[in-house]
């Protein structure tokens, strides 16, 4: 029975064959609707990103590399605007931005602001001097990619192959920056020591980054300094041992938590005296081993170009003169 169609107002008998078709349309219409259950996106923490004014005097590219300088407007100048954002000049690469510096998000052309990456997980191109290498840092002088290092402020989470790379030497990579403080501690080796200001028993260090490894013939552990690694020097990224904060300040036989000392008073004899980490005892002729410890940069600035303090935790020894019982 053909169907017709009806118009307002008009009397018309709804024949069951009428309805028992639209019963199995509606039917069908079930069967065929599948129910498609979006999953639900893990939101995903993104890179810290802020602005950076190329003054490298050359257009650098996407994921480029630049020392994070002063501030592009200082207070002095414009408060409002010191505060009202951070811009910061993004300076040639040099080994004083060890662990200071950033990725560009986008290329830049000279004296242009650009959104640049400074922490956490993001894309990096990174020259792969070892490709044991988990880290990576700035190379001195190169402003296109970072360089791979045994310890750096940039891990390394991936890398790609080197059968997958058009330059073998030239990988693209996934790091991560921060994410555990002012930044990862490393191995380092103590080198010269200057008196802090004019305190007694406080002592700046210098030190170069090593890295350790085990050596079978000697079955002992030995220490490489990194080359092109971390250093710190007697004006920049300079180190404090910890150890040294508590020290009384006159030349007297009593010291601070320096001196992992037996006598509960924290007394020596009054003519001996705390010897700075990698000093040679008094009357000690034969050449000191190496001082190595765990370094770690702190968030203490010393200013735009002499990067951080850093720290570590290191006894200090003592040294008198030896009295002879007559």
């Amino acid at each position: 029975m053909a169907l017709r169609k009806v118009q307002p107002g008009d009397r018309f008998h709804f024949p069951a064959e009428a309805y028992n078709s639209l019963v199995d349309l509606d039917r069908r219409a079930r069967e065929s609707t599948t129910i498609i259950k979006r999953p639900v996106a893990t939101p995903q923490k993104k890179p810290d990103t802020i602005l950076i004014r190329n003054s490298t005097g050359s257009t650098l590219p996407r994921f480029g590399v630049v020392g994070l300088g002063s501030p592009a407007i200082l207070p002095s100048v414009n408060l409002d605007s010191f505060t009202g954002r951070v811009l910061l000049n993004g300076v040639a690469p040099s080994d004083d931005y060890k662990g200071k510096f950033a990725v560009l998000a986008e290329p830049a052309i000279d004296e242009a602001v650009v959104k640049a990456y400074v922490s956490g997980v993001f894309p990096a191109i990174i020259k792969m001097d070892d490709e044991s290498h988990g880290f990576a840092d700035v190379i001195d002088g190169v402003a296109t990619y970072l360089g791979s290092a045994a310890s750096g402020a940039a891990e390394i989470i991936w890398k790609d192959d080197v059968e997958d790379r058009d330059d073998p030497e030239i990988a693209w990579a996934v790091v991560r920056v921060g994410g555990v403080g002012g930044g990862e501690w490393f191995y380092a080796q103590i080198g010269g020591y200057r008196l802090m200001g004019t305190f007694y028993h406080h002592w700046w260090y210098t030190w170069d980054e090593v890295t350790m490894s085990y050596d079978d013939e000697l079955d002992d552990v030995i220490s490489t300094v990194v080359a092109g690694g971390r250093v710190g020097t007697a004006t920049t990224n300079m180190a404090m041992n910890l150890r040294e904060v508590n020290n009384v300040e006159e030349k007297s036989g009593r010291q601070g938590d320096s001196l992992d000392h037996a006598i509960a008073s924290g007394a020596i004899p009054p003519l001996f005296r705390l010897q700075p980490v990698g000093g040679e005892p008094v009357g000690i002729e034969s050449p000191r081993n190496p001082v190595i410890v765990r370094m770690y940069p702190t968030s203490i600035s010393l200013g735009p170009e002499n990067g951080v303090i850093h720290e570590f935790e290191y006894e200090n020894s003592t040294s008198g003169p030896c009295l002879v019982e007559e």
